[in-house]
């Protein structure tokens, strides 16, 4: 489901920009869509940093191949630091995915998709940004993917 800025949004930017137009009218079946996963969404960011999307796909593959299909807190935390080490991810990344899972396992009220789908920006930020491991850039991509909240720039 597109979200309902979708529409306002590729007019206001096919407007203020000739390139984008083309882009966009080019790419019209294109629709930003959630992942409606947060754990999985935080999981795929932190793998995201710093490397390639393809390296980052090949690593959470890698990560489900190992853990099964249903990336949770509680499974990630069950897993030995080795297994995780061993589909690619750094000792850093290993220490930021069990934050998160630890996190999530703790406060399952301020992660549930009923209140991240209710609480602000601000809010989300203000928790997430607890977590050693997620910063703003962070915060941001889960925002703009989890939540699809608009005028996110990740900079």
């Amino acid at each position: 489901m597109k979200p309902i800025y979708w529409n306002d949004a590729i007019r206001k930017l096919g407007a203020s920009d000739p390139i984008l137009k083309k882009i966009i009218e080019k790419n019209q079946d294109k629709v930003l869509t959630t992942r409606r996963n947060a754990f999985d969404t935080l999981i795929k960011a932190i793998i995201g940093q710093q490397i390639s999307v393809k390296a980052a796909e090949s690593v959470y593959n890698k990560l489900v191949d190992r853990i099964g299909p249903k990336v949770s807190p509680k499974i990630v935390q069950s897993c030995q630091r080795e297994t995780l080490k061993q589909v690619g991810l750094s000792r850093q990344k290993v220490d930021y995915i069990l934050n998160i899972s630890e996190f999530f396992i703790q406060n399952p009220d301020l992660v549930s998709d009923e209140y991240l789908e209710i609480a602000s920006i601000a809010d989300i930020t203000n928790n997430f940004i607890k977590i050693k491991g997620i910063g703003s850039w962070t915060v941001e991509m889960f925002l703009i993917f989890y939540a699809m909240k608009p005028d996110i720039l990740p900079l």
